[in-house]
């Protein structure tokens, strides 16, 4: 599992995790993703194929996962199909070539998406100082204080 971006060490975890079905969808994958990270937001983005991709290809050079191996299958709407099979495959070239296409309009989950949700765990307790250093500090306003001084 060396050398893999975020997103791919999440998807990796959920073909690990997934090992036993046959077949699944790449929008499967990516709701489960959001679900185990805790990911807002991006409720339908999908997954780039070179990051399944990779992270199919990391999962069947792995020791020890001899039957945790997919091949990945592209359907006539560009949709990723995961597949359990005996070797590691990627996309065909034709099928690579209409994904790509179509990535360009998809909404796609990067690993900018989890780097935002990390600094949004750290900085939660600097955020709410800053939202109660915004807020007008309430004084009570002496209007006499003027004439106070002259009697």
């Amino acid at each position: 599992m060396a050398e893999l971006t975020i997103i791919q060490q999440e998807i990796y975890k959920v073909l690990d995790k997934w090992s036993e079905k046959a077949i699944f969808t790449e929008s499967a994958l990516a709701k489960q993703i959001r679900v185990n990270t805790k990911l807002q937001g991006k409720n339908k983005a999908g997954l780039s194929f070179r990051d399944v991709e990779a992270a199919i290809f990391a999962l069947a050079n792995d020791t020890g996962n001899g039957e945790k191996k997919f091949s990945l299958h592209a359907n006539s709407a560009n949709d990723l199909l995961i597949k359990k099979s005996g070797e590691a495959k990627g996309l065909d070239e034709e099928a690579r070539k209409r994904r790509q296409s179509s990535e360009k309009s998809m909404s796609i989950l990067t690993a900018a998406d989890f780097a935002q949700r990390e600094s949004k765990k750290v900085h939660r307790k600097d955020a709410i100082r800053a939202r109660e250093n915004r807020r007008a500090k309430r004084e009570s306003i002496n209007i006499y204080s003027n004439f106070d001084e002259e009697h």
